[in-house]
């Protein structure tokens, strides 16, 4: 019996530790899809920036 209490004890160890790395899981994975979404917003402005600097320059050429 004291080694199916030493099994039950490790699994509910292990399921506690999971339980309190869940939420940093999740927080780290939403960090990640953060600095995505922001950088490809970033290169979508700087394309933007870009297609309009060059519409303006075939717009007026000197």
């Amino acid at each position: 019996m004291l080694m199916g209490m030493n099994s039950l004890a490790a699994y509910l160890q292990l399921q506690v530790v999971w339980v309190y790395d869940l939420p940093l899981q999740v927080v780290w994975v939403k960090m990640r899809f953060k600095m995505a979404l922001r950088y490809l917003t970033d290169t979508q402005q700087k394309t933007t920036c870009c297609l309009n600097y060059f519409q303006k320059f075939f717009d007026n050429p000197t």
